[in-house]
């Protein structure tokens, strides 16, 4: 087997497709059932199927965690626009008081850092 460079792998893979022989979906097909063949040669069919259910369940966790994060950002815009932030105004000062959506991601540390000593007894 001759190894080639990733710029002539371009090269090759974009004579193919133009040739007609394949088409870049086949082409991706065929690559990943290289590698998954070349595992099951070198580490066996079982090791292999571990591999690919840890690279599945890698995939599933990261767009969970993509999709958490996220999820803080959307109700953060959707209660900038939806909410009104008005306190009141203050007796003392009188100044309007205005709170700001922000303050809502802070919750979670504040009791945390609060409660993790109580909890502890």
């Amino acid at each position: 087997m001759q190894l080639v460079t990733a710029a002539e792998m371009r090269l090759l893979d974009r004579a193919t497709i133009e040739t007609g022989h394949a088409t870049g979906d086949e082409l991706m097909e065929r690559a990943g059932q290289g590698v998954v063949a070349t595992m099951e040669r070198q580490y066996g069919a079982l090791l292999g199927m571990r591999v690919l259910v840890l690279c599945v369940a890698c995939l599933v966790v990261s767009l969970f965690w993509a999709v958490f994060e996220q999820q803080g950002n959307t109700l953060q815009l959707w209660a900038d626009r939806n909410t009104n932030w008005n306190l009141g105004t203050n007796v003392w000062f009188g100044k309007s008081w205005q709170a700001v959506a922000d303050y809502g991601f802070n919750f979670d540390d504040v009791h945390i850092l609060t409660l993790a000593g109580v909890r502890r007894f």
